[in-house]
């Protein structure tokens, strides 16, 4: 609890510096929340680590741990790539049947107008 709040208050004001001071928009966004998922683990680790429950809660390596890995693959592909193709190739599809050209001969900003069009 102690460590998602702190990391919640340091992400305002990243969120803050990074959108409205360095002027960053959206990426600033996106940099803010990588920055925070990974101040999380690094703080919980620790945490972990220095209560000194890192065997307790992590465990040792083994086979049996990985014995899942190849199916689990499949899914996380495949879940990663239906945004993309929700983000690219519909609108593809949208504008060419349409008749305009497809989003990627475009700007970034030309496209988010042309697929909110």
């Amino acid at each position: 609890m102690a460590v998602s709040l702190l990391v919640a208050a340091q992400h305002v004001a990243v969120c803050y510096v990074l959108i409205h001071r360095l002027g960053l928009g959206f990426l600033g966004a996106a940099f803010a929340s990588s920055w925070s998922n990974l101040l999380s683990v690094a703080l919980l680790a620790a945490w972990v680590a220095l209560a000194g429950q890192g065997q307790a809660v992590w465990g040792r390596p083994s086979r049996e741990a990985l014995a899942g890995w190849r199916q689990f693959a499949r899914l996380a592909y495949a879940s990663a790539g239906e945004p993309w193709a929700h983000a690219w190739v519909l609108p593809c599809k949208e504008g060419m049947r349409r008749g305009g050209r497809p989003p990627g001969l475009l700007s970034l900003p030309a496209r988010a107008a042309w697929y909110h069009s």
